[in-house]
């Protein structure tokens, strides 16, 4: 988690970073970025879309739901 938080957080001011698991507490492949600005998810769309980690391809991407987030999956 503290991984996640260190990357995104070079591109602004997080509210939350964490990985998203299922009902079971599995890891699903993916994670929610909140940055305090949108400014800041647009560089870390800019900065980290198809980016390699891991030797896989990161996809971030915009995702709207109860407030604006920054949604960033791991293929």
């Amino acid at each position: 988690m503290q991984d996640l938080k260190k990357l995104f957080g070079k591109c602004g001011p997080l509210i939350n970073a964490t990985f998203d698991t299922n009902e079971f507490g599995s890891y699903l492949g993916t994670a929610t970025v909140i940055y305090t600005r949108a400014s800041s998810a647009n560089r870390a769309i800019k900065d980290y879309n198809m980016a390699q980690i891991d030797n896989r391809t990161m996809k971030v991407e915009f995702a709207m739901g109860q407030q604006q987030t920054s949604g960033v999956q791991n293929n």
